[in-house]
């Protein structure tokens, strides 16, 4: 008896080391290391091999994007959304409005349905322009009203003549049917599920089989949940109550609509449409520049503060990066020898080098013969005074060379490093800032862009400088500028997480 426990229990702790051991390599290129991930450095298909996965969950923003080289090799990423320079036609994102097609009870949810229609075709029409959007509906069960199209004409006029009419409403086993056919998108990196409803369930199954099945599956689950029902109602808290969690486990976005206040109903709109907004066009590739080399990348992520509408915190998600290495050719196998012909018991090719050696060796005999018969003497073929009485090596005389050195004009002021104190000169003119050596003013950090931004400087120490489009932007007195603004002598310029003060020459 005591021999079988011990058994069981040193199994049950390998279990639980394997288990950790697991987890802890699963956390190494993502995160967070369970559910669904924020940063994926070694995403599954149809993803493209030496990239990360950046899902930006809804009613967050994404934020400064860092790395560190791990290796000997530098490290260099940009992050990007468009894919038409990566392999297999593959779209970024997918949005599947799935919309609840019943009456209600006793078909009380009609009196309310045009105001609801109004705002769902709201959120049709404000989803980023290049999302592939299709549009579903679901009572007793799901029917397809809209397929996947980045053109929003035909879901549009969809929603416009929608009418409800089902009498049951089988919400989890119909959102699972959901979660299966966005999970079939194939080409498709990033799937979101849009869940419509007020949050009624007719059938059997549970809330859990809807989380469970978007996390396999890598599907984000958000609801804007649409009751008719007043505020307080029992049934409007438990549909409520559902529609929490089945959103919170997948990153997702939930707002309460109520419709019978029109005013508050169009501001939760508006607010779900530019949280969901934000999501979807944050979300992307991080890729890297030139070879890819090892390194650990961080994303921060804004989010907003539980319980304190309005403040929001920063929260960062790091994973390491690995280049996918092909694996090494096994050497295929060398052909066996031929066997030789031989002559007279050695190898023929031994026999034919001999005999040709043999004949070399009489002809110069029989021409050194010949010579002796002549009587004569040799003569040397070339006179004495053929050759020159130059330099021994043939080479013609060294030439006097004038060499010009191009002496770069002095600078009108420094860019000074806060933290360490490096001096960048800064010329007159236009000069473009970032890390790729390329600029103008050169800083080597992973948190600034390789051309961050763009300084204007005259003699009369009148500076400008203008953000180009970079990742972390450019910040003038920790302020962020848009289009060129002035800088004066002694404010600090902040790239990324870099500051520099600018300062007199």
């Amino acid at each position: 008896m005591t021999y079988g426990f011990s058994r069981r229990l040193v199994a049950l702790a390998a279990a639980l080391v394997i288990s950790g051991a697991a987890h802890a390599q699963e956390g190494k290129t993502r995160a967070p290391a369970t559910g669904l991930a924020i940063l994926d450095c070694a995403p599954a298909d149809p993803a493209p091999e030496d990239s990360c996965l950046v899902r930006v969950p809804s009613g967050n923003q994404r934020g400064d994007m860092s790395f560190r080289s791990l290796g000997d090799a530098q490290a260099d990423f940009e992050f990007v959304k468009s894919l038409d320079d990566v392999p297999g036609n593959l779209t970024l994102s997918a949005t599947m409005v799935l919309i609840d097609l019943s009456v209600g009870e006793r078909s009380a949810r009609v009196r309310s349905w045009n105001r609801e229609r109004e705002l769902i075709s709201r959120v049709v029409t404000n989803l980023p322009t290049d999302e592939k959007v299709a549009i579903y509906g679901f009572g007793n069960d799901i029917v397809e009203l809209s397929p996947f199209s980045t053109s929003r004409a035909q879901a549009e006029d969809v929603v416009e003549g929608l009418e409800i009419k089902e009498q049951n409403t089988r919400l989890v086993a119909n959102a699972t049917r959901a979660i299966e056919l966005l999970s079939q998108q194939d080409d498709v990196l990033l799937k979101n599920l849009i869940l419509i409803t007020d949050g009624d369930e007719e059938g059997l199954a549970t809330v859990e089989e809807i989380t469970e099945a978007a996390e396999r599956e890598g599907v984000s689950v958000s609801a804007l949940g649409m009751f008719w029902r007043a505020q307080g109602n029992a049934r409007t808290t438990r549909g409520i109550d559902v529609l929490k969690r089945l959103t919170d486990p997948q990153n997702g976005l939930m707002e309460e609509v109520f419709l019978q206040n029109q005013s508050d109903a169009n501001a939760v709109v508006s607010d779900f449409i530019r949280s969901y907004g934000n999501s979807v066009k944050g979300s992307g590739l991080i890729v890297p520049v030139g070879d890819p080399a090892p390194a650990r990348i961080t994303i921060e992520m804004i989010e907003p503060v539980v319980g304190q509408p309005g403040q929001t915190q920063t929260k960062s998600y790091s994973a390491e990066f690995q280049p996918v290495v092909d694996p090494t050719p096994e050497p295929e196998p060398e052909p066996a020898p031929e066997p030789e012909d031989e002559i007279f018991g050695f190898p023929a090719l031994y026999v034919y080098i001999a005999v040709g050696v043999l004949l070399l060796l009489l002809l110069l005999l029989a021409v050194l013969l010949a010579r002796r018969g002549s009587g004569g003497e040799p003569e040397d073929d070339l006179e004495a005074g053929d050759f020159d009485d130059g330099d021994a090596t043939g080479m013609p005389p060294p030439q006097d060379e004038t060499h010009t050195v191009a002496t770069a004009p002095p600078p009108i002021a420094f860019l000074v490093r806060v933290d360490n104190g490096h001096r960048f000169p800064v010329p007159a003119g236009r000069s473009t800032i970032g890390r790729s050596s390329t600029n103008g003013v050169v800083i080597p950090d992973g948190g600034v862009s390789r051309v961050h931004a763009e300084l204007s400087g005259s003699p009369d120490g009148r500076f400008t400088i203008s953000d180009l489009d970079s990742l972390n932007g450019t910040l003038i007195n920790e302020r962020k500028i848009k289009g060129a603004q002035r800088i004066n002598v002694g404010d600090t310029v902040g790239l990324g997480s870099v500051r520099l003060k600018l300062v007199r020459a």
